[in-house]
């Protein structure tokens, strides 16, 4: 194993972990505090990459100074340290943990191979390390439109970091992404601790990670690239939205106001991981916003307020990269998601029978999903029926989701408008990106309710 990716992900582990300590994040165990802290490393990475981009000064001294001067953060500021909550809680997690080393191993047999991969995340990586840039001039030339230069920064910024170091470009890098499924699987940890107890809160992200696109499957007919050692971006996509939607259900649930500065984090990580982030954070916060407009008028205040300022943090994270990128050559069909690519969704209607179709197949694939479809359903019933709120709201996210991958379809102009093709080579991994909202409904749903008081 790398002992370059091994550093940054301690790099990225400490920077965050200092970061969130300056917020007020709840955190239940050592997994999530884990977990959360990645999330937030890498989203200072990438920020950082970007912003030094322009000026060709993203190299490993300067983004390994960032990192370190995050982790010193609480201490400039004069902050308490308090419990790291590093080391809390971890022996329930152990089973889940058997399933990273799992990933590992398999991250290990081999070098980066899939297509996109080589040709975007890996190759944007490679960028970084070798010129110090994720926008270096000689990719605005049109003939490097394929390999998608403008793609968002976070997963590229963690694999230029490892190269920089001295990690081998292919076999030095994938293990590195086995580490956002670890990181994924400890906010579910910690989740499970707040929804089912102590005794059952280890079932969460071991039944969540046993799912076969999650853990290990490398390739189903013309997709690659599926199992969390892909060196892809999906699989760190759904670590930022999962860790977006912790604090807004906890928030929306408990009548409490998210921890802003935790939470746009994670709204910024999710749009720096890939395009689709952007258009699923932002919906994500404009339902948890719906939904706390139903609360009491001062407590509605509060909550919409700090959800106004996450909403505003993404915005800035998506116009931040948008203008360092602007230079960039676009490929045919790549900004599908733009408002020229709305606009295509309204001449495309003719694809959505189809679309549907092939979607609902996808659902019923037990080899690639396993249980975790049919168990979104049956909580959905079980939610209506009991009228259950805090198990509808990450299903209504798990529905946009749904919403945005239908709409990419319906607009794309890949290869001449060959959506049938696309929904082939990427349906599964577009629904990877929401589909541990589907746990947290699952917890939501299981969680003890309150006793009743005895009628007087």
């Amino acid at each position: 194993m790398s002992g370059a990716a091994l550093v940054v992900v301690l790099l990225l582990v400490l920077a965050g972990n200092g970061l969130l300590r300056l917020t007020a994040l709840r955190t239940e165990s050592g997994p999530e505090r884990l977990g959360f802290s990645f999330a937030a490393g890498c989203t200072l990475l990438a920020g950082g990459s970007a912003l030094l981009s322009p000026f060709a000064l993203a190299t490993p001294p300067a983004l390994v100074g960032l990192l370190a001067a995050a982790t010193l953060a609480p201490i400039l500021a004069g902050r308490p340290n308090g419990r790291t909550e590093l080391t809390e809680n971890w022996p329930t997690f152990l089973p889940a943990l058997l399933l990273v080393a799992l990933s590992l191993w398999l991250a290990a047999l081999r070098p980066v191979w899939n297509v996109d991969a080589l040709m975007r995340w890996v190759l944007h990586g490679q960028w970084l390390a070798a010129e110090g840039s994720l926008v270096p001039d000689r990719m605005a030339d049109p003939a490097w439109a394929p390999t998608h230069p403008g793609y968002p920064p976070l997963v590229p910024a963690v694999v230029g970091l490892a190269i920089g170091l001295g990690a081998d470009p292919g076999e030095g890098v994938r293990v590195l992404f086995p580490f956002f499924l670890l990181a994924l699987l400890g906010i579910l940890h910690g989740f499970g601790l707040r929804t089912l107890g102590k005794v059952r809160a280890w079932m969460l992200p071991l039944a969540f990670g046993l799912t076969p696109a999650v853990l290990w499957l490398p390739a189903r007919g013309p997709a690659f690239g599926l199992g969390a050692d892909a060196a892809l971006a999906d699989l760190p996509l759904a670590l930022m939205l999962t860790g977006l939607a912790v604090p807004l259900l906890d928030a929306v649930r408990h009548r409490t106001r998210p921890a802003v500065g935790a939470t746009a984090l994670l709204a910024a990580g999710a749009v720096w991981t890939k395009q689709e982030g952007a258009v699923s954070a932002l919906l994500m916060l404009l339902l948890a916003a719906a939904a706390a407009a139903a609360w009491p008028r001062g407590e509605r205040g509060r909550v919409l307020a700090r959800i106004g300022l996450v909403l505003a943090a993404a915005t800035l994270a998506l116009i931040g990269w948008r203008a360092v990128a602007a230079r960039m050559p676009v490929a045919a069909g790549e900004d599908y998601l733009s408002a020229g690519g709305i606009a295509a969704v309204f001449a495309g209607f003719d694809r959505l029978g189809p679309i549907l179709a092939r979607l609902g197949r996808e659902l019923a694939d037990f080899r690639t999903w396993g249980a975790l479809w049919p168990a979104a359903l049956f909580t959905g019933i079980l939610a209506l029926v009991r009228r259950n709120g805090s198990a509808l709201l990450p299903l209504a996210w798990l529905g946009l989701g749904f919403l945005v991958a239908v709409a990419g379809f319906v607009a794309s102009g890949w290869r001449g408008g060959d959506y049938a093709h696309l929904m082939e080579v990427s349906l599964t991994r577009l629904l990877l990106h929401h589909a541990p909202l589907a746990a947290l409904a699952l917890a939501e749903l299981g969680r003890p309710r309150p006793p009743v008081a005895p009628a007087r």
